[in-house]
């Protein structure tokens, strides 16, 4: 079996990252698979009976499930939590069939690991998202009630051209994204759908960290930062529609984790979809961290946060946030 001790890019994270945070001989996940179309997707879980929720982890186009577990994954577990870590196609250790996926694949993929997780026990599942699998995470609990809280690291709303405007890696980004979108969602529906592109192309991926050695490290890493994606798959994530509205959202509580000295995705980026929405609600800005959080202040910060947000909702607490903000 395929397994991350064969790479070496997160061993590298690993020395960077603060006390406390990342994985230990005594804190480390365990791998397998499971089929999905065809492929094998890969996911990792710090196993906890003990743990009164399940936190399902979900990447965005810049890492995978592995940095997650470094970032966030391990030092739950270290609180008490059981927390599961999936690599969806064209990241981590996935492997996929060459079928040319889409932002659905992905929502499905989400949905099944849920399914699988909730056949286990009937545990409270709480979905976390860093940098687009914030929105990953809200767009399946919009379509999963199983899913008792999400807490993301932005919510972007990629129809928003205001938002991409602020994420853009462009000048001229209103008229850049405009026509990135329409070339993308045309291209989409050719042969040429399934063509790859590097990410690091068309997203602002030089403001993945902070951290200079691990910004260096993750862009040439191709099962995270270097990874290339289908056009299918860039057009879809454009298109996508929520199938409920932020204004009508309240199957659970949302928290949003938001990086204080975050290059790429601001506050002001999440912050119309965060007002939006209807569910209860809380911000937590962590401090000195950048958009994948490596400092020592702002990972202590999410981390209590999320603690606490899983306590709340292991108790069906209805103001899940209040006092975050």
């Amino acid at each position: 079996m395929k397994t991350y001790d064969s790479t070496h890019t997160w061993k590298a994270i690993n020395t960077l990252l603060p006390e406390d945070f990342g994985i230990s001989d005594d804190v480390k996940p365990v791998e397998s698979y499971f089929n999905w179309c065809n492929s094998r997707i890969h996911i990792e879980r710090f196993d906890n009976p003990n743990s009164k929720v399940k936190v399902i982890m979900h990447h965005g186009v810049g890492t995978n499930g592995r940095l997650l577990s470094l970032s966030t994954g391990a030092a739950l577990a270290r609180q008490g939590l059981e927390v599961i870590a999936v690599d969806m196609p064209m990241y981590g250790m996935t492997e996929n069939n060459e079928r040319v996926i889409t932002y659905q694949d992905w929502l499905d993929i989400s949905l099944q690991v849920i399914a699988r997780e909730s056949k286990e026990d009937d545990r409270p599942i709480v979905l976390y998202g860093l940098s687009a699998g914030g929105m990953l995470a809200y767009h399946v609990a919009a379509l999963e009630p199983r899913v008792r809280g999400v807490v993301g690291m932005c919510f972007l709303n990629l129809q928003d051209i205001s938002v991409k405007a602020i994420i853009s890696r462009f000048p001229f980004a209103s008229l850049a994204e405009r026509m990135g979108d329409m070339t993308f969602r045309l291209l989409a529906k050719t042969p040429l759908r399934g063509l790859p592109v590097p990410m690091k192309w068309v997203s602002k991926m030089t403001a993945l960290t902070n951290n200079k050695e691990a910004q260096s490290l993750l862009m040439a890493d191709k099962q995270s930062a270097g990874a290339s994606v289908s056009i299918a798959f860039i057009g879809s994530v454009f298109s996508y529609t929520s199938k409920i509205k932020p204004e009508e959202f309240q199957s659970c509580p949302v928290l949003l984790t938001q990086p204080a000295e975050d290059r790429w995705t601001p506050l002001s980026a999440s912050r119309d979809f965060y007002d939006r929405l209807a569910c209860p609600k809380g911000i937590v800005m962590l401090p000195d961290a950048g958009h994948y959080p490596m400092e020592a202040r702002g990972l202590k910060k999410m981390r209590d946060a999320i603690v606490q947000f899983c306590e709340n909702v292991s108790q069906n607490n209805p103001i899940t946030v209040r006092g975050y903000k």
